[in-house]
């Protein structure tokens, strides 16, 4: 798979095909304003190709302290004369400095899909500004997470100011930013990372200033319109390019530029002459707004002027081509004012100095305004690479911090003992993480070559059918009877000490002796210690997640086949010895071999482009950091994320009770630190219903032990995920309101048929904590709820629902029914919000 050494943000082909889709509701109207604007141009942009080859080449050739491309030893700016010429926006008019303002969390995707929902409706007004909108966050400005600065959003809702703004400037300095930032990086062969701005630019001014190719319409202008949008280099053809680019074929400047061009850069001035009046011994004349113009206005210092027409005058010789002196490139020549003989005298000559002397200081006023205002300029471009640097320097302290607490609970782990899970309280539901796969199927007795030899829940195991099926090679004797319990007699309880997964169903049984390791005829010599999760613990030197599997634990995510199923039911076991005894053991952990499957140290997942520039590096350092797929990413309580779980939830898999439990226990830490943020709410993991249903009430009632008659009091919700037949769904208590709401990404009658029995289980575990009796709360189906389009996003779906309840509480859900465009950048920030928690 190829990798591209840098990414653009900036889109062209986009940015066209949603032009072209939105042409017949372009008025006439509003092309015209557009092309008031100066913008109409950009709605027939061709939609080229990201030459990211092309781009990187160039990037090594920026010299960062001349602000220029060094290509074959020939020294090129990259001018905002340039960018006039290229996208036939004029280089005059304010500068505009908004890379210090903050963003907003308006982003250009947003943007873009509102220009999609146009309609014949839409008023004119609101087209052009959508259009500005679209225009700046989408192909000009494309920032970090396409989020826009709050300045842009302000300057296209007033679109009298727009012209007033030099953009050609403003899009060249971007630029050129852009470049300094990643030069530094090209040299010291670090990861480039996305480049941010009106990117293919920088193509069309190397193919302007070079002649490796000809344009396709060489008359056509602005000069972006000469070139075919079917240009792409690869990597092979761009360094044979450079390599055989000779310097006959490099064009110090652009080629062919007509006058009408030459009135859009600087460095074609047109003469300027400013007459006087020998009668009048002092005149403010203002500069025009555009260097070409010969516009100027005469203000008298006393008196009232006459009417004055404006009149033209060829330039003087050698200054214009003559072709200039058509009529549609008639020039203004200053006017010459016809004074009135009613004029009496001049005025004094006091009030004239004094007039002279207020001018002067004026202008040196607006000198000393200009400079500020470029130091200002200058300071918030310092302002915000150094609140880039604090971000850089925050996620390495972060990544310092973890990696030290990782240390330390290393050297901690030879001296602390770890307590059984029962002993920890958790916020959430008390569990495993789970595979969604195995949630709605009944326990299985463990395999023998896996787990110490348990007996069935349903059948303890008869000793004398392990003694008589123990070894091919010696006959089989009989049980002894002090030790095996007559078949009507009920079996002991078992220790909860010994008990060795603590989410298995613990069902009456007697634990067996497993003698693995002894010769057939050796004798034992001695009797089995019993052992516990503690000790076993505390013998072992690495605390590496072991590769334990259950039913109801992390491991691989479907059941053994029914035909391998069968095969382990019939436990294989030595026959002991003369003088061994049974007794209630666990096998240790350390016996089961471990093996460490890794995932990738780099993923090149679908949303990357979506997330900030410090979001993305930070998750890619994680992944880099911690390959091992077992790795736990997440602990809280016994809720649970390790690190192949967030591989699946960015890779677009579907979602297990891990991921949607993580998210849940995210949530509620987030109201605990900005308290009344949120409602608050009470959470049901899956797992409940999925054992409530196999009637384990021993193990069900954990997951619902925190909702008590105080905590029913004090919350909004009381939320309950369910997952049957492998379908995420959310039921939601309304305590306030009394009555339940059910949400469904998926709708369909058979998804409810279970919320009866749900609320029958809950009523009998939590019933008593609610002042009525929950069973009678109506159900109801709230409409316009955003539903899925595809078969794996239905987890994420709750999700969000549950987050939209605890922020909104009566949501217009009709606001929403872009939810399903919006996963994939969901998916994404809950895995950076999960690798986050390795920064604690």
């Amino acid at each position: 798979m190829y990798i591209p050494k840098i990414t653009c943000r900036c889109r062209a082909s986009t940015f066209r095909n949603v032009c072209d889709s939105l042409k017949e509701f372009f008025t006439d109207e509003v092309k015209e304003t557009l092309k008031r604007l100066r913008i109409l141009q950009f709605t027939e942009f061709p939609p080229f190709q990201q030459n990211t080859p092309l781009i990187y080449m160039l990037l090594s050739c920026w010299d960062v302290s001349k602000q220029s491309f060094n290509i074959k030893g020939h020294e090129l700016k990259f001018s905002a004369d340039d960018v006039a010429l290229l996208t036939g926006l004029p280089n005059t008019g304010s500068l505009i400095y908004w890379e210090a303002e903050p963003l907003t969390s308006y982003t250009g995707i947003q943007i873009k899909n509102e220009m999609k929902n146009i309609k014949k409706s839409t008023s004119p007004d609101v087209i052009v500004n959508m259009y500005i909108k679209f225009l700046l966050s989408n192909l000009f400005f494309p920032n970090n997470n396409y989020r826009t600065p709050r300045r842009l959003i302000s300057i296209a809702e007033n679109i009298d100011e727009f012209n007033s703004y030099n953009w050609a400037m403003s899009i060249r300095d971007f630029l050129v930013n852009q470049l300094d930032r990643l030069a530094p990086k090209y040299v010291q062969d670090e990861p480039l990372g996305y480049m941010s701005g009106f990117v293919p630019l920088l193509m069309i001014w190397f193919l302007e200033h070079t002649s490796i190719r000809q344009p396709a319409l060489p008359e056509a202008r602005p000069r972006f319109l000469r070139w075919d949008s079917n240009i792409f280099l690869s990597d092979v053809q761009i360094s044979q390019i450079f390599k055989d680019l000779r310097n006959k074929q490099i064009n110090k400047s652009f080629e062919n530029v007509t006058e009408e061009e030459k009135l859009f850069a600087e460095e074609f001035p047109t003469p300027q002459t400013f007459p006087t009046h020998p009668t009048l011994p002092t005149q403010l004349i203002l500069s025009p707004v555009h260097p070409s113009s010969h516009i100027s206005h005469v203000f008298h210092l006393s008196g009232s002027p006459e009417k004055v027409e404006p009149t033209y005058e060829s330039p003087k010789k050698g200054a214009m081509d003559s072709h200039l002196q058509s009529p549609k490139h008639q020039i203004f020549s200053p006017p010459v004012p016809q004074y009135s003989p009613r004029i009496p005298q001049l005025p004094d000559e006091s009030i004239v100095k004094e007039l002279t002397e207020i001018c002067a200081f004026i202008t040196i006023l607006t000198n000393e305004l200009d400079s500020v205002n470029m130091r200002l300029g200058r300071l918030e471009s310092k302002c915000a690479r150094i609140e880039g640097n604090y971000e850089n320097l925050k996620a390495s302290f972060y990544d310092l911090k973890s990696s030290i607490s990782e240390q330390f609970d290393a050297f901690k782990s030879n001296f602390l003992i770890l307590k059984p899970d029962s002993e920890h309280p958790s916020t959430s539901a008390p569990h495993e993480p789970c595979d969604i796969a195995t949630t709605s199927v009944p326990p299985q007795p463990p395999k023998h070559s896996e787990l110490a030899t348990t007996p069935a829940p349903d059948q303890p195991p008869k000793y004398s059918e392990l003694a008589t099926t123990s070894s091919p090679d010696q006959p089989a004797q009989p049980a002894d009877p002090a030790t095996t319990s007559a078949p009507d007699q009920p079996a002991k309880p078992a220790d909860p000490a010994t008990t060795s997964v603590p989410d298995q169903p613990a069902k009456p049984a007697e634990k067996r002796v497993s003698n693995e390791g002894v010769l057939p005829g050796e004798p034992t010599s001695k009797k089995a210690k019993t052992s516990t999760i503690a000790s076993t613990v505390k013998r072992r030197t690495n605390r590496t997640k072991k590769a334990v599997r259950t039913p109801f634990t992390a491991g691989k995510r479907r059941l053994s086949k029914k035909k391998e199923a069968d095969k382990e039911k019939n436990v294989i076991g030595p026959k002991p010895t003369d003088g061994a005894k049974e007794s209630e053991v666990m096998v240790d952990v350390e016996a089961i071999p471990y093996t460490v499957t890794h995932s990738s140290s780099f993923m090149d997942f679908k949303g990357r482009d979506l997330i900030s520039e410090t979001m993305l590096n930070y998750m890619d350092s994680c992944f880099a950091k911690y390959t091992d797929k077992q790795k736990t990413i997440l602990a809280a309580g016994n809720v649970s994320v390790s690190r192949g779980e967030v591989d699946e939830l960015i890779t677009e898999q579907y979602l297990s009770d891990a991921h949607v439990d993580a998210f849940a226990y995210l949530l509620a830490e987030k109201n605990k630190l900005f308290p009344g943020l949120y409602k608050t709410f009470l959470y049901i993991s899956c797992l409940y219903y999925s054992y409530a249903r196999e009637n384990y009430q021993d193990i069900s009632s954990l997951y619902v032990k925190h909702i008590t008659r105080d905590a029913v009091q004090e919350a909004d919700y009381v939320m309950c995920t369910l997952c049957h037949d492998r379908h995420w769904t959310l039921l939601a208590g309304v305590v306030k309101g009394k009555y339940w709401a059910f949400f469904d990404s998926l709708p369909k009658d058979h998804h409810k048929k279970i919320l009866n029995d749900v609320i029958q289980k809950l009523h009998g575990d939590i019933g008593q904590s609610f002042d009525t009796d929950i069973r009678t709360w109506p159900i109801t189906y709230p409409s316009g709820v955003p539903t899925q389009t595809n078969s794996i996003d239905c987890g994420m779906f709750v999700c969000k629902y549950m987050e939209e309840l605890v922020k909104h509480g009566d949501v217009d859900w009709e606001q929403h029914k872009n939810l399903q465009d919006k996963m994939t950048l969901f998916r994404v920030e809950l895995a950076y919000a999960i690798l986050c928690s390795l920064a604690k």
